[in-house]
């Protein structure tokens, strides 16, 4: 008796018992599995980056202050803190502040001679609505906090400055928090203030690669120069938040299935040389078309089986995604089989 033939019969009685498991396993194994490549760092590592403009944000809900404000406005409306508003998409966000003081919204009016319908003469757009944190201790700094509850946001911001009696420099903070209330990442960015009325305020926001902030607190942290600005007493204008990451690149996929299974089987049965697993693949660049076909193992007998690259990268996908005996089973009736066809 030869010795493929031997090897055939003592995996044809060894599995007897196992057909039609092996069976219904061997279908699923034809089927091809996306392997999917994950950047598990941003999932347990995220990185923070400090978002100076709206357009760079990528906001999918935004916070009108406006939304508090009767019909008709008047010029001011007073505010309890904290207080809780919905988003332009419906979204219930908690607002407060570290000072008791209750908060104040209005309006950016014109440059001098200051005209329109609101109270504020800072340089955010003519017509903004604004939140201000209307006084306190000038010598403490009063967070303006927003808690997005239950579900966390993966960035947020909005433009910033203190209230001013003329032309003054500041330095801004912006601090997201988790749904503990502990620190994730901290950001300041130099700002001017001015009463120019021209979109001129600085905006600050922090972006996280994954969507894990609960909290998002805005302040003002420094205030040099010109008279009538303090650390506490600032307002900041809409709101702009997003909910999810920024799309990255598409993640590589590519099959596993059970194609080239028996070459590969029969030729490491041949040869007893160890298979070594493929490279890591490096970030989300596209791998480079690999060659029609390579041969990975030396030839030793007169007859030989050619090893492709991608019945490797099968070959380990599968065995991450099932790593019992019936898939050593399965694997020796295909390798066995194949034997029998040499």
């Amino acid at each position: 008796m030869s010795l493929f033939s031997w090897l055939r019969n003592l995996s044809s009685t060894g599995t007897g018992k196992r057909s039609k498991r092996t069976r219904r396993q061997a279908t699923r194994a034809r089927q091809a599995v996306p392997l999917q490549v994950e950047r598990l760092e941003d999932r347990w590592c995220p990185s923070y980056t400090l978002v100076t403009s709206r357009v760079a944000l990528a906001a999918t809900d935004t916070v009108n202050w406006g939304t508090l404000a009767p019909t008709p406005p008047p010029r001011d409306i007073n505010v309890a803190n904290p207080f809780t508003i919905l988003s332009t998409a419906g979204r219930s966000i908690s607002v407060s502040a570290t000072t008791p003081n209750s908060f104040d919204v209005t309006q950016q009016v014109s440059a001098p001679p200051y005209q329109g319908n609101g109270s504020w003469n800072g340089n955010f757009a003519v017509g903004d609505w604004v939140l201000g944190t209307n006084g306190g201790a000038q010598a403490k700094t009063n967070p303006i906090t927003l808690n997005f509850g239950a579900t966390a946001v993966a960035a947020g911001g909005a433009q910033i400055q203190p209230n001013l009696g003329s032309t003054l420099t500041f330095t801004a903070k912006v601090e997201a928090f988790d749904a503990n209330g502990k620190s994730l990442a901290s950001f300041t960015e130099a700002g001017t203030a001015t009463n120019a009325a021209d979109n001129s305020a600085i905006f600050i926001g922090i972006s996280s690669s994954s969507a894990n902030i609960s909290q998002i607190a805005l302040s003002i942290s420094k205030v040099s120069g010109g008279t009538g600005g303090d650390k506490q007493w600032f307002a900041i204008n809409q709101f702009d938040f997003r909910t999810s990451v920024v799309a990255a690149a598409p993640a590589i996929s590519q099959p596993a299935s059970a194609i080239d299974l028996a070459p590969l089987a029969s030729s490491l049965l041949s040869t007893g040389q160890s298979v070594m697993p493929a490279a890591p693949l490096s970030g989300f660049a596209a791998p480079s078309a690999p060659p029609a076909s390579q041969s990975g193992v030396p030839s030793t007998s007169d007859t030989t089986s050619a090893v492709h690259v991608e019945a490797l990268d099968a070959v380990f996908a599968a065995s991450h995604a099932a790593a019992s005996d019936d898939n050593a089973w399965l694997l020796g009736s295909l390798s066995f089989s194949s034997l029998d066809a040499m």
